[in-house]
This record gives structure tokens, sequence and C-alpha cells, in this order.
């Protein structure tokens, strides 16, 4: 008995070292093969994930990038309609942080009641449906609004002291007061003697001018100025324009002035330079004057800071 256990204690034992090294080397090998199988599986889902990515990646600006969650938060248009805009508004972004541009929360909320009262919608909701964006996507449209009209602002110049405020009877030579050319130059003289020892221009308007536009106004001509282009309150005239346009830095006119039809009887009431009591319509035209101009400036300003841009993939130029 004592034997046969020492036999089967050998054979148990007969193992040699080159079949323990090749079970070890077998169970390196199937770890090596799982450790392998677990970095393939990790690979395929971390590039699945980065096509995911790039997927929704629908254009980078400065490295900034604008993913199609975007385009979804902004408006229900298909992406290829709103990228340029978005494009727009990254580099917006990127140029009011560099100047310190802020849009207060003040001024988005004015903004949006002008919106409100330009579309005659019931609420705000409405406004962003009636134009294609959502709530958000509107407020981020008028806040990037705000940051391009205040970085035209800071471009646009002083507004030109080359404005007037002036009052004028208009006699046409023909018309009702006057058969002829030396009738319609005596009558204009006469007015404009009249006007200029303090007679009511009101009362002389309404009795005499041929000027149906400014007679609406009492002959109340307006600001005159030759800054921007815009209709002028008395039909048009060329002559008298260029006459009181010339006037408007010193404030001193000849009267009467020939116009295109006829003779003006013509009184100058302020310049802008000396505004006198006309400073709020003074104000008001160099507003005016300010908005043109921005919105003149504005596209130029989009323009060179896509110039400025790397954008990818480019923006179409069409």
């Amino acid at each position: 008995m004592v034997g046969t256990t020492k036999l089967s204690l050998e054979v148990s034992d007969s193992r040699g070292p080159s079949q323990q090294w090749g079970l070890i080397w077998a169970a390196i090998a199937t770890v090596g093969l799982l450790i392998g199988v677990i970095g393939l599986v990790r690979h395929d889902r971390a590039v699945a994930a980065q096509k995911k990515y790039m997927a929704t990646v629908l254009a980078t600006v400065n490295n900034e990038t604008i993913r199609q969650s975007d385009v979804s938060k902004f408006s229900s248009l298909p992406a290829g309609q709103v990228l340029g805009i978005l494009v727009d508004f990254k580099l917006l972004d990127q140029a009011a942080a560099r100047q310190h541009v802020v849009i207060s929360d003040a001024e988005l909320q004015s903004r949006r009641q002008n919106m409100i009262a330009s579309q005659h919608a019931a609420n705000y909701a409405a406004t962003a449906s009636s134009v294609n964006r959502t709530e958000l996507g509107l407020d981020t449209q008028l806040r990037h609004a705000a940051i391009l009209e205040t970085l035209a602002e800071a471009q646009v110049k002083p507004a030109p002291l080359s404005m007037l405020h002036a009052c004028g009877i208009f006699i046409k030579v023909g018309g009702p007061h006057a058969a002829s050319d030396p009738a319609a130059f005596k009558l204009a003289s006469k007015l404009q003697s009249q006007l200029q020892a303090g007679a009511s221009v009101a009362a002389l308007a309404n009795q005499y001018t041929d000027d149906s536009t400014s007679r609406k106004h009492n002959g109340d001509l307006g600001i005159v100025e030759n800054a921007i282009p815009q209709p002028m309150g008395f039909d048009r005239d060329n002559k008298l324009f260029r006459a009181l346009t010339s006037a408007s830095l010193t404030g001193v006119i000849q009267g009467p002035i020939e116009g295109d039809h006829g003779y003006w009887a013509v009184k100058i009431l302020s310049t802008a330079a000396n505004p006198k009591t006309d400073g709020p319509l003074y104000a008001r035209m160099q507003a005016i004057w300010r908005s043109y101009w921005m919105q003149r400036l504005e596209p130029g300003i989009i323009s060179q800071l896509r110039s400025n841009a790397a954008i990818e993939p480019p923006l179409a130029t069409s």
C-alpha cells in the first residue's frame, strides 16, 4: 500500500519544466488576446464617436465649432439656409470679445419689443415664428444686430455741421400769383423783405406759396443737409437745395433764390453750428445720419471679419 501511494505521487508530479512553461505562455497569450480585443473594441468605439462628432460639426470659425445643435436652437430651417448667418454671428462674438462690446439685457428687451411691434405680432413667440426663428434664435439675432451696430458706430465719423433749418415761400413762374418771370421775382422779393422784417412765415405761406409740400408745414422746409440722400421737403427743387446747403455753414443767404421753376423767399432760422432752440431737430437729423452711415458700414465690417477669419469649409461667395 505504501509503495502504491508513492508511485501515484511520483506520476502526478511527473510534468517537466517545458510543459509548465507551455501552460504559462498559453495563459499569457490568452490574456494578450483579450487585451487586444478590448483595445480593438475601444478603438472602434472611439472612431464611431469621432465620426458622430464630425457629423454634427458643420463648420469651424477660427477653430470654434458650429454644430447641428446650434442650427436647431436657432431655426427650424435647413442648415444650408442659416449656416452663413451663424458663421457671421460667431465672427461678431469674437470681435465683441476683442473690443469688449457687451449688449445689456435692457437693450435686448428693447429690441424684442421693437421686433414685436414691427411684426404686429401678439407676443414674442409669434414674432419669432413669423421670421422662422426659435425664441432663442431671435434673441441671438437681435443681440448680434446690436453688436454689429456698435462696431459700425465706432467707425462713423462725427455728424457734419453742414445742416440748417430754413423756411420759405415759393412763387411759381406762370402760377396763380405771377404770370411771368419778372412778376414772380418781384413778388418773391417783396415776401423776402417781409420775412426778414419778422412777418409770420405761416401766414405768408398759407396765402402765397405755390409749393404744396412746404405749405403743409406752414412754410417750414425742415432741416436741410447734404450728407445723406433723402427726399427734400420742398418738391425736390435742386437750385434751392444747392443754395441752402452752400449757406449751411455761414447761416447767411441772399434772397430771393431762383429755383427750378420760380423764386423762393427764404429765411434761415438756425444752423447746426448755431442751433438756437432747434437742438432737438438737429439731434434727430444727426441720429438719422448716423443710422444711415452705420447701415452702409455694416456689410463692410462683416466682409472684413470673414476675410480675416479661418473658416472651414469655406463659405460660398455667391
